[in-house]
């Protein structure tokens, strides 16, 4: 059974979608969900707290983050940590990953120096969609690199076909609101990739 480790929220739920779930054996500190990838060990942790103010207890400070990441950012640094005594303990087949963002998850470059010391050498999925379409795409990657290829075909066509009945409940003779999406308020981040579709389509 292929032994699969991700590293990426996003691809946690792609491989659950393929019908993959039960090949999980370790996941990044931010795959929650489905619930059941709980299950799967906690590989990865932030090197900045999420308040980046000390004595800040709940309270989020967005500028504060913004300019700890940037400082670590700066140094060289990767924001996460990966246990690499833990992943090399579960000897992976597939190591799921992405390189489209180095401050929303593991790197890449991490991730491929880690898997060239490893006696298994598992297979790198690299996570990259800039498109609705691209992210149905990654299924369908998913789906083959473990074995599970008839599912992610069938899971990518039941999503394709809600994306499109949802699509046409709105009536193209109107316009819709005015909508800015923000990833981040302090400093203001526009929100890009996929969601201007996700938007147009809504």
């Amino acid at each position: 059974m292929t032994r699969v480790v991700s590293l990426l929220p996003s691809a946690t739920e792609l491989l659950f979608a393929a019908g993959g779930g039960d090949l999980l054996v370790g996941r990044s500190h931010e795959c929650d969900f489905p619930p059941a990838a709980l299950a799967a060990p906690a590989l990865t942790s932030a090197r900045i707290a999420h308040t980046a103010a000390p004595g800040a207890g709940a309270e989020v400070d967005q500028a504060a983050i913004d300019a700890a990441v940037r400082a670590s950012m700066a140094s060289g640094e990767s924001l996460y940590r990966i246990d690499e005594a833990a992943l090399r303990a579960l000897a992976p087949d597939v190591i799921m990953t992405q390189d489209l963002c180095e401050v929303c998850s593991t790197d890449l470059r991490s991730v491929e120096r880690i898997a060239a010391s490893l006696p298994t050498r598992p297979r790198i999925v690299n996570l990259n969609p800039t498109t609705v379409w691209q992210v149905l795409d990654d299924l369908l990657a998913v789906g083959e690199a473990v074995g599970r290829a008839a599912e992610a075909q069938a899971a990518a066509t039941r999503l394709r076909d809600r994306l499109w009945a949802a699509s046409e409940q709105g009536t193209p003779f109107t316009d819709g609101p005015s909508v800015l999406f923000l990833e981040w308020c302090d400093p203001p981040f526009v929100g890009g990739h996929w969601t201007p579709e996700l938007l147009a389509l809504a």
